[in-house]
């Protein structure tokens, strides 16, 4: 039968196009043949785009649009690519086909593929025609596949249709029956997601006073639902809702017995009990409120109802009432693996619903800083929310919700598939690592690192598509996640192909002093401490690089009061003192070397046992360097803070690193003849400390402290003699 499948065994876009190139067959066969092969819709595209064939398909196609559109209905993937590769890129072709679809909506939907590629790159003209045809199928009775379509068109006619939309809705309703009343509920519904402020003035224009004469039929009543739960996202919106429909129609569905219509209608009554416009309800009465109706939500979602609709409603409600820590402690295993489960499907609303309560109930009780605090008791003060009056959360209780989820190797499956996620829902991504990595146990962090939670965030940070730039609060949220897992566990665990371990460094760099950091100290700290672990993977190259990448951010936190910051540089500086570039910093011959290796004197005598350990290893290194003992030696603020150090005579780490340190320093300075480091010695008392540590160290100590004794002697000696 098929001449294509007689010339070439495994049709191609190239070996298709080459035989249409040719012209040894009739092209109208070969395009006939390859439309009616399956799966062959990436060769129509190729054809369609390919200057040599594309004119050969757009005569078939001219000459069979009629055809081409019945097959299409049939759910041919080729010719619905190749009518949709027309109306973007052919002018001529272009109003034939729209005209066609137009006269054909109003009793098929099966031209709303075609739509939603001409609506994503703008070929499609004058809105407000369109939307009286594509509005009813945003029905929620309509098969989902044609719904979510027409919602996708739908997004952009509005705003520009909001007219349109509301001469729809009018007529929808003079009909008086079932049908079109849903029409008109779904619509100004489908608006409100899509475009809030113009479903909302849809609503509040048209519908704020609509009639109730249907309401006992079920769609009706959840198409009414699922528009109130949508446009109460916006303020003003919200009001009317509670003034028209609060105590009727949503109290009716609370009540009711239908599972579907209780949900959509508890979703309701949760948004406005979050957004405090029920009158003559505290707080804390709202708060009692959300717990009670939350049960709702866990148990149809956990259930995994049939109805698609309600099922998003319950995942919605849900993320807003864990927010309440008495709703957070419910939530057990068993759930979490549902919503996890969520995550996975193709629904761009369970996907996110699924993912903020999963942020929810893992995200770690820090103890709120004083700005957090101040605004807390402000909002206590002169109207709290439903989520302010409930006592906090402790470390523990997100343990188990902790475990839930790297149980259920959603972040596993996350580092291969959030790349299709929206941007709204890769921010919660970004927010759900960094809740998982705030846990202190070690074990969980590396788990976590096993399962690719940095690799997460590495895509997060680094595959940034230009039209879904994540927001630079979650860019940092993803840093300070890499920051968080990387600090104390090994980071060989968290490195794959995808991800080789230099290309973390930027990443972290850009969480020192980050202003849009929720915790900067914090992210600083860890920062720092994340590289100064990859510093200690023990490869030269990996530690020039991050002594090239690090060096002007690291040296800029160095001015900060934060002791852990100081320290926690202190000891980066430790594991890359052996890279020369580090140590010119400190060793060249001008003033901000001096004023570092300065820095480095003080830090012997700062109030923090690692960060004089740490100091007295940098000193100990660069004294290793040809330069190192006169630069070091010269400086007062080293030989002081070496002679004070001393003191800390059972500290043995940091001693023998100060004692050796000085050792190296005054072998070089006594072949140099060098009697200047002598006398700054015993200017600053360094003969009688050490005089008195030869009576407290150990055997090993108690040598090296007398041979030191013995050179500042000698040195001085050279003094005396001069």
């Amino acid at each position: 039968m098929s001449t294509i499948l007689s010339i070439v065994d495994r049709p191609n876009p190239a070996k298709v196009a080459a035989i249409l190139k040719s012209g040894q067959y009739d092209h109208g066969v070969i395009v006939r043949e390859t439309l009616e092969l399956v799966d062959s819709g990436p060769i129509i595209t190729h054809l369609c785009a390919n200057p040599d064939t594309q004119q050969r398909v757009r005569e078939y196609l001219k000459n069979n649009l009629d055809q081409s559109y019945k097959l299409m209905a049939t759910r041919s993937d080729p010719h619905l690519q190749a009518l949709s590769y027309l109306v973007n890129n052919d002018k001529e072709m272009r109003p034939m086909i729209l005209n066609m679809i137009k006269a054909e909506l109003p009793t098929s939907p099966d031209g709303l593929g075609v739509l939603v590629r001409a609506v994503a790159n703008d070929s499609l003209e004058n809105p407000a025609e369109w939307v009286p045809l594509v509005a009813p199928y945003c029905a929620r009775n309509m098969d989902y596949q044609v719904w979510s379509a027409a919602v996708a068109v739908m997004s952009k006619l509005l705003p520009d249709g909001q007219d349109a939309l509301m001469d729809f809705v009018r007529r929808a309703l003079a009909k008086d029956e079932v049908q079109p009343v849903i029409e008109a509920f779904s619509s100004v519904a489908a608006a409100a997601t899509v475009h809030p402020e113009c479903g909302a003035h849809v609503f509040s224009t048209v519908l704020s006073s609509a009639t109730t004469a249907h309401f006992s039929d079920a769609d009706v009543m959840l198409s009414c639902l699922e528009m109130l739960s949508a446009i109460c996202v916006v303020k003003d919106a919200r009001l009317i809702v509670q003034q028209s429909f609060g105590s009727n129609v949503v109290g009716l569905g609370v009540d009711s017995n239908n599972p579907h219509i209780k949900v959509m209608a508890t979703a309701v009554r949760v948004k406005l009990l979050a957004s405090m416009v029920v009158p003559n309800l505290s707080a804390e009465q709202a708060a009692s409120e959300l717990d009670k109706l939350s049960v709702n939500f866990e148990n149809y979602v956990e259930k995994g109802d049939a109805d698609l609709k309600a099922e998003g409603a319950a995942i919605e409600g849900l993320a807003c009432t864990t927010l309440l820590p008495s709703v957070r402690r419910r939530i057990t295993e068993p759930l979490i693996n549902k919503l996890t489960q969520l995550v996975k499907t193709n629904e761009v609303s369970w996907i996110y619903g699924a993912l903020s309560i999963l942020v929810n109930v893992t995200e770690y009780p820090f103890k709120p800083t004083k700005d957090q605090q101040r605004e807390l008791e402000l909002k206590l003060r002169t109207g709290p929310s439903p989520f302010d009056i409930q006592e906090r959360l402790l470390p523990e209780d997100v343990a188990d919700p902790v475990d839930a989820v790297l149980n259920s190797k959603i972040i596993e499956w996350l580092s291969q598939g959030c790349s299709l996620f929206t941007l709204r829902s890769r921010e919660q991504v970004a927010k759900l690592i960094y809740n998982m990595a705030c846990q202190q146990k070690q074990s969980r962090r590396i788990e976590l690192a096993t399962q690719g939670g940095v690799v997460v965030d590495m895509y997060l940070w680094v595959c940034d598509p230009p039209h879904q730039k994540l927001d630079p609060k979650y860019k940092s949220i993803a840093a300070a996640g890499i920051a968080k897992t990387l600090s104390t566990i090994p980071p060989q665990v968290a490195f794959t192909s995808r991800f080789p371990a230099h290309t973390i460094i930027t990443p972290l760099c850009s969480q020192i002093n980050n202003d849009h950091s929720l915790r900067r100290n914090l992210d600083t700290f860890e920062a720092i401490m994340s590289l100064t672990n990859l510093a200690s993977m023990d490869i030269d190259l990996l530690r020039s690089e991050i002594a090239d990448t690090a060096w002007g951010y690291v040296e800029g936190a160095l001015a900060t009061d934060f002791i852990q910051i100081q320290r926690a540089s202190l000891e980066l500086f430790c594991n890359l003192m052996t890279v020369p570039a580090c140590a010119h910093h400190f060793l060249a011959p001008d003033e901000k070397a001096k004023a570092l290796v300065s820095f480095l004197g003080n830090c012997l005598t700062m109030d923090d046992e690692a960060g004089r350990s740490a100091a007295a290893a940098c000193i100990a290194i660069l004294a290793e360097y040809e330069d190192g003992p006169t630069t070091l030696g010269h400086n007062p603020d080293i030989v002081e803070g070496i002679i004070s150090s001393m003191d800390y005579t059972e500290e043995n780490d940091m001693l023998l690193r100060v004692l050796t340190g000085l050792h190296i320093m005054l072998r070089v300075t006594l072949r140099l003849r060098d009697d200047e480091v002598a006398e700054s010695l015993i200017h600053y008392g360094g003969i009688g400390k050490l005089e008195h540590l030869v009576n407290v160290v150990d055997p090993e100590q108690k040598e090296l402290v007398t041979h030191l004794l013995k050179i500042i002697r000698m040195l001085a000696k050279f003094k005396v003699e001069q």
